[in-house]
């Protein structure tokens, strides 16, 4: 059989030297498996606070005016008169109007808050109370959810949250609010929610826009029917504040991601530069025998392509072992789902192994250079 039929086969290199090559794909296979546990692990904090919170204001929309406008030019604010007494006619009045000018549904809320706790952070969000059950049912008309368990707002200081908050906290969704309150419902959405009618004494009052998803800019048509508003908030509000709290994450992979890919990339050029330099008169043999320098270019790297290959499979079983994990002890008490098959990670361990295959040829080239006939064993 002649040598161009036979070639030069990586498989007993391989075969007699299961140990070099195991700790190789082990290390390779490790690193990877590291950069997609943190991604995933990142995901834990983008993804409960990122687009869920969004969408509570795909919507709505929340403003506030001066609420002096409405007021009597003797207005002075009376320490006998309660809050309600004194804002809720005021708000109304507000609403009715603004109602009429927009086209839209308008309702006077308040605004409370509680929170939710992934695996890394806390993030508050709104509580909506709302003035009858009537403006609470409205509101739940308005979004895609589905009520799974008990009922809607009757009376003050009932409440109705989604599965995922309630998984997540339990009745410890009161810490920011008042333990006075009672969940009567619970419903299924892909957004959170909480609301319903409040108890005496409850502030932050305000006005909310109930409208479907559109490209109305609510704060230039207020502004353009006479209601110059002290307060606005939307979803592009919103999307700009989760940028801010997000703004650190993508630095902190970056950094993680090039630390760990040097750190990688020294010991493997390190292990296969003390492993070409053992081969050096195998090599040279080969030569001399009349294997050109290419075909022991192309067993070399068919070897690398063998140990990343393998170490690929195994970063697949590790970092779904791994996720699994994670998922079971820290995920899914939380009540989240965060997404397993991460396209963006794949990608950016492929990359970074690439570029770590592509540097270990240097060390190839460098030796392949020194190899001549057998005479050069001498």
């Amino acid at each position: 059989m002649s040598r161009e039929k036979t070639g030069l086969s990586p498989l007993p290199y391989i075969k007699n030297n299961k140990r070099r090559i195991l700790a190789l794909v082990i290390s390779i296979s490790l690193f990877g498996t590291m950069l997609y546990v943190l991604g995933y692990f990142l995901g834990t904090f983008e993804e409960p606070y990122g687009e869920p919170v969004t969408k509570i204001y795909d919507h709505i929309t929340l403003f506030l005016e001066n609420p002096i406008r409405y007021a009597p030019e003797d207005y002075v604010e009376d320490p006998n008169v309660d809050l309600d007494t004194r804002a809720i006619p005021i708000m109304e009045k507000e609403a009715e109007t603004v109602s009429k000018d927009i086209g839209e549904e308008v309702l006077v809320v308040r605004r409370g808050v509680y929170w939710i706790e992934s695996s890394v952070g806390m993030q508050t969000l709104p509580i909506f109370y709302f003035q009858t059950p009537e403006d609470a049912q409205k509101f739940y008309d308005k979004y895609d959810m589905e009520l799974v368990e008990g009922r809607m707002p009757q009376n003050p200081g009932e409440m109705v949250v989604d599965e995922i908050s309630y998984t997540n906290q339990g009745d410890d969704l009161f810490a920011l609010s008042n333990d006075n309150y009672k969940i009567v419902g619970k419903v299924k959405c892909d957004n959170y929610a909480f609301f319903g009618l409040p108890l005496p004494n409850e502030n932050n009052f305000m006005c909310m826009i109930l409208h479907d998803e559109n490209d109305i800019d609510y704060k230039e048509l207020l502004t353009k029917t006479g209601h110059e508003t002290s307060y606005f908030y939307n979803r592009d509000n919103r999307i700009e504040d989760s940028k801010e709290d997000m703004e650190s994450l993508p630095k902190i992979k970056f950094l993680f991601t090039g630390i760990s890919t040097a750190v990688l990339l020294i010991c493997v050029v390190a292990v296969l530069s003390l492993h070409i330099r053992d081969r050096h008169e195998e090599w040279c043999l080969l030569n001399s025998i009349g294997y050109s320098v290419t075909d022991v270019y192309l067993m070399a790297i068919k070897e690398q392509l063998i140990s990343f290959g393998l170490a690929s499979v195994v970063t697949a079983v590790l970092s779904t072992i791994s996720v699994i994990i994670i998922k079971t002890l820290m995920v899914d008490p939380k009540g989240f789902y965060i997404s397993e098959i991460r396209p963006e990670d794949i990608k950016l361990i492929a990359e970074v192994f690439l570029a770590v295959f592509a540097l270990c040829n240097i060390p190839i080239f460098i030796q392949l250079r020194k190899i001549t006939t057998i005479d050069d064993i001498e």
